[in-house]
Parts: structure tokens; sequence; C-alpha cells
């Protein structure tokens, strides 16, 4: 595939939090159907402290269906400006929401890897490289991103709501709500989720989608799956020569310590950064990383 320039979008000013504890513009929405991680829950009572409003909605199952009814209750009892989108498995900052709030776009999210899997959850325009950390460009327009962290603003719901036509459903049931998100077949023959329908909907009304690749969010899963997994993921053994007696004498202590990365599925010795890109497989980071452990212990 053929390279192409991505145009990136740098903010006139620096980031600066607001500690005040006056009413915030944005409403931050979580689906609770399976539970909040214990992490994720501190955080959420720290916006609260500062003046945030959470809304957390149990008892739905299907995530699409407790998603749309949040934005029916968003639009219908509340004033508010902005929605943020924070899923009970995702661990962030306050830092965070705010740099989404921030960044002067109707919408905008910050991404996370799948749990157990190798790759971020959003979908790139194309096979450019991208720089996560604070070395890199800070917005890069993406064609898709999960509903996880994920801020939009009033005024581009009610547009693509009516621009769509999407009808308000459920009413005769005393459950009503507007399809904003729900499944879709895109490109003809690719199912995607609720999140990723949405983002097509919003790019077939004119909206564009950024991603904040300053925002280091981390996946509760089994653990916190975070970047680095992303970059030192190691597939599953076919093979292993095992001799408890070798294995006893065998000690190590591996330390990564890395304030920012860049993801690409390509590893380099001592770098803060990790770029990433989805075309490419990591072979070749996944050999350096394997020689480097052989050297420490064996050397």
């Amino acid at each position: 595939m053929a390279s192409r320039n991505i145009s990136f979008n740098i903010p006139s000013k620096p980031f600066v939090p607001n500690y005040n504890e006056e009413q915030k513009d944005t409403l931050i929405l979580v689906p609770t159907g399976l539970g909040v991680d214990h992490k994720t829950d501190e955080q959420l009572r720290k916006l609260e402290s500062f003046g945030y409003q959470v809304w957390r909605q149990p008892g739905y199952s299907a995530i699409d269906q407790c998603r749309n009814k949040m934005i029916y209750n968003f639009l219908t009892h509340t004033q508010f400006k902005n929605i943020l989108w924070i899923d009970g498995d995702i661990i962030f900052t306050l830092e965070d929401v705010q740099k989404l709030e921030q960044s002067e776009f109707d919408i905008v999210g910050g991404t996370y890897p799948f749990k157990g899997h190798p790759q971020l959850t959003f979908v790139p325009i194309d096979d450019e490289q991208i720089t996560f950390g604070e070395s890199g460009h800070r917005f890069i327009e993406v064609e898709a991103l999960a509903t996880g962290f994920l801020f939009i603003t009033r005024k581009s719901i009610i547009d693509i709501i009516d621009k769509l036509g999407i009808p308000l459903c459920n009413t005769s049931f005393d459950n009503p709500s507007y399809p904003l998100f729900t499944p879709d077949v895109i490109s003809g023959d690719t199912y995607v989720g609720e999140d990723f329908g949405f983002c097509a909907k919003a790019k077939k009304c004119g909206y564009k989608l950024y991603l904040d690749t300053t925002i280091h969010l981390k996946h509760v899963g089994r653990y916190e799956y975070s970047w680095s997994d992303v970059v030192y993921k190691i597939p599953e053994k076919t093979e292993l020569n095992y001799n408890i007696k070798q294995s006893q004498n065998i000690e190590l202590k591996q330390e990564v310590q890395t304030k920012t990365l860049s993801i690409s599925r390509e590893v380099f010795a001592n770098t803060e950064d990790v770029h990433y890109n989805k075309s490419k497989g990591n072979k070749r980071g996944l050999l350096s990383f394997i020689t480097s452990i052989f050297k420490r212990l064996f050397g």
C-alpha cells in the first residue's frame, strides 16, 4: 500500500488541568453491566469530587441497548454540552478526561489494548507508523475507535440523529432510546460492534474522529493490559525443552520502565517510545526481545 501523509492537529495551548469543583460541562457515562473495576471506580469518585456528574447504568446485558438508553436520558433530561464514555474496566486519570475536554474536537478518544490480543482498539486510516507518548504528534485522525474512553459533543449527537433520521424507539415499552450505537455491516461484509457502528454513522455525516496519543489507558482483564502488551507479546510455544535442574539455576529479573511508548510491532532496545504499525508483524521486535533475554541469562 502506498504511504501517505496524515494531517495532524496540534493544540494552540498546552494542557492545563482544571481542579475547580464547579459543575463541569461533560457528563460521564459508565455502563456497568459487567461491573466496575475498583481502580476505575476510585477514579470515577475522584471525578465526582471535582464536580463531574457520573451516571452508572446497570441492568443491561446488551451494551448497545445500554448506550442508546443513556443517550436518550442525556438528551432529554440534561443540558450537558458533552458526554464521555468510560467503560468499567478502563483505568484512567483526571488529566486524561480533561485532555479530551480541551481538545476542541467533536469526537475524540483514547485507545487501549484488547484483552489478550496484541492490538490497540482503533482503526488507523492507513499503514503509517504512529508514535504514542509525549514525543509524537498528539492528535491523529482515525477511521474508528472504541467507546471505552470516548468524548462526544452534544451538538454532534443531535446532528447525526437529525441527518440520518434516527428514530426514537421503544416508546410503547416505556423504555425509549435512540439507536445511535448499533452493530453494523460496513465495507460490504465487515460486521462491527456498536462502537465502530457509531463511528461509521459519524463519518457518514461528515465528522472526523481523532485519537489523543498522549493518553495512556489500561484495560483490566486477567491483569491490567497496557502498551507493553502490544510491544512484548510473545506467541504461545509449540515446542519446549525443559530441565528442572537447569531452570532452578536461572533467575531472570526483567525491569521494564517506560514513561512513553511508541507502538509498532517492532521493538527497539533502550527506547522510551514505541512505534505502532498495524500492518507489520512483530517478528523482528520479538527476536530482539528474546535475544536480549538470552544475553542477560547466559551472557
